[in-house]
C-alpha cells in the first residue's frame, strides 16, 4: 500500500495514483489517512474518483478542522491527532466513501494521552471509533 502525506514528496492522493500508476506494481494499492487527505486540500468526494479496488484498508482519526501552519503539519500527524468523533473533520462521509467493509485502522497519536497506558488508549480509541460508526449507520 502507497500512502501519501502532505508533507512529503508524494503529497496528495493524485501524487500517490501517478506514482503508483508510473510503477505499475501487481497488486499495490492506495491506502488513504483521513488526516492526510484532509491536510492535502482533499475530502471524500475525492475518493469516489478513484477505482474502489485501489482501497485495501483506511487510516482514521480526527483533527480540527482548521489545519495548522504547514511546518507543523508533521507534529499534528505524530501527536496530535485526535480520536475519531473528537474533531472537526468529514469522517463519517470519509468511512461512507470506501466500499463497504473496507477495513479500518486506527492512527491517532495523540501526545495529550501519552500518560495513559497503551491498553486504555486502545480501549479509548475504539469506543470512539465505534460511536462515530454506530452514529453513521443510523444517520446520526
Amino acid at each position: 500500500m502507497l500512502e501519501f502525506i502532505p508533507y512529503a514528496i508524494c503529497a496528495s492522493l493524485p501524487d500517490a495514483d501517478r506514482l503508483l500508476a508510473a510503477a505499475a506494481p501487481g497488486r499495490a494499492g492506495l491506502l488513504v489517512d483521513a488526516l492526510h487527505l484532509s491536510r492535502a486540500g482533499g475530502t471524500p468526494q475525492d475518493i469516489k474518483r478513484y477505482d474502489a479496488t485501489l482501497f485495501s484498508y483506511l487510516h482514521l482519526s480526527d483533527a480540527p478542522a482548521a489545519a495548522p501552519a504547514a511546518d507543523d503539519l508533521r507534529n499534528e500527524a505524530r501527536g496530535g491527532r485526535l480520536y475519531p468523533g473528537e474533531g472537526g473533520l468529514w469522517l463519517k462521509d470519509f468511512v461512507a466513501a470506501f466500499p463497504p467493509l473496507t477495513p479500518i485502522a486506527i492512527e491517532a497519536p495523540c501526545s495529550a494521552r501519552r500518560h495513559l497506558p497503551p491498553k486504555e488508549r486502545a480501549r479509548l480509541a475504539m469506543a470512539a471509533t465505534l460511536r462515530l460508526l454506530s452514529d453513521s449507520a443510523t444517520g446520526g
